[in-house]
């Protein structure tokens, strides 16, 4: 190689490492600018008053109800066998703690989340007056990799929370 080409040539690699340090420092901005609002849920509730977990699929399938009976929890709907303590204590406290980002705050919409009465998957915590303390709705289409859609009964937001419900429930 002559003297000319290596010039031209470390011309063309200067050129080029600054094209990618400014693709990078602009892509970093892009970044920072397009994050994702997680704001607390309020799925306010005291985890000690519970004394029921309802799950059910849709509208007029068969629940399956966990009751807290002298302290432990048991699968009434499964002949009274006893549930996994502390898989209970971890769907509590993950719905306490659940952050949302907000999807939609359209009835219309409902139906593309997988999220409506009869396709939903509905999860009820009540206390021992069998009185309601959360009634919440979770979509049955897939949000990512560990995020579900929810929304409370009756309410109309749909949001992303990234609590992992297929190993929680």
């Amino acid at each position: 190689m002559n003297k000319k080409q290596i010039i031209i040539l470390s011309i063309v690699f200067i050129i080029l490492v600054t094209a990618v340090a400014f693709k990078f420092f602009i892509q970093g901005q892009d970044v920072r600018a397009a994050k994702e609002v997680y704001a607390p849920l309020s799925l306010s509730f005291d985890p000690a008053v519970v004394e029921k977990i309802v799950i059910e699929r849709g509208v007029g399938t068969a629940p399956v109800e966990l009751v807290k009976e002298n302290g432990q929890w048991s699968v009434k709907s499964f002949w009274g066998a006893k549930a996994d303590e502390e898989k209970v204590k971890s769907l509590l406290d993950a719905l306490q703690g659940a952050k949302g980002e907000l999807r939609s705050a359209d009835k219309a919409l409902l139906k593309d989340f997988g999220i409506e009465d009869q396709d939903a998957i509905v999860l009820k915590l009540k206390n021992a007056a069998d009185a309601s303390l959360l009634d919440l709705k979770i979509g049955t289409q897939k949000a990512g990799f560990d995020g579900f859609f929810i929304r409370k009964a009756g309410a109309s937001e749909v949001y992303f929370a990234d609590v992992p419900f297929d190993r929680l429930l």
